[in-house]
């Protein structure tokens, strides 16, 4: 949100809900719906995730010579609870309530409305940036230094992200495009 910041009506994002904000959200609703024991949502969840991302989506105000827009998702809602809320979500269980088919179906709907999709994420090995390495993405642009431990680091993810789209039940390919 900083570098689009001129371009935003909330440009703190102080008031504006976000990425983590929307998971947040759907966990919440799955724990009401199904007892802890249960690994599945019920209902729409699915839905309501694309649904709430929607409602966060902010057209940036900058008019295009030939046409198009861009919108934007931040992160989520800036302010002192903001690391908190992050550092804190538990993505284990994310998963087991179903994410992944959350992000599956925010895929479907994100392409369907969108021509280009951008997901800006520091790489390594966390849950966030596998979600946004290797479920959510078709290419990934991988930004290195030209030293041996950035190369090697980089390269170690890069494998570490075909294996897991290779060994996934749709064994989906993904392009690569290493920039130094």
């Amino acid at each position: 949100h900083r570098y689009f910041r001129p371009f935003l009506v909330d440009p703190d994002l102080f008031e504006t809900d976000g990425l983590i904000d929307a998971f947040w959200n759907f966990a919440a609703s799955a724990l009401v719906r199904a007892p802890y024991r249960e690994n599945r949502p019920t209902g729409g969840d699915s839905t309501d995730v694309a649904e709430t991302l929607e409602d966060a989506a902010r057209r940036l105000d900058w008019k295009f010579p030939t046409g198009g827009y861009i919108d934007f998702i931040g992160a989520g809602r800036q302010g002192e609870t903001y690391s908190g809320r992050v550092n804190s979500f538990d993505w284990k269980r994310f998963y087991e309530l179903g994410g992944s088919s959350v992000l599956t179906t925010v895929k479907t709907h994100l392409r369907s409305r969108y021509d280009w999709v951008l997901i800006d994420s520091r790489t390594g090995v966390s849950d966030t940036s596998g979600i946004c390495t290797m479920q959510m993405p078709d290419t990934v642009v991988a930004y290195f230094t030209l030293n041996r431990q950035s190369i090697d680091g980089l390269t170690a993810i890069l494998r570490s992200i075909r294996a897991f789209r290779s060994a996934t039940v749709d064994g989906s390919s993904i392009d690569f495009f290493p920039i130094a």
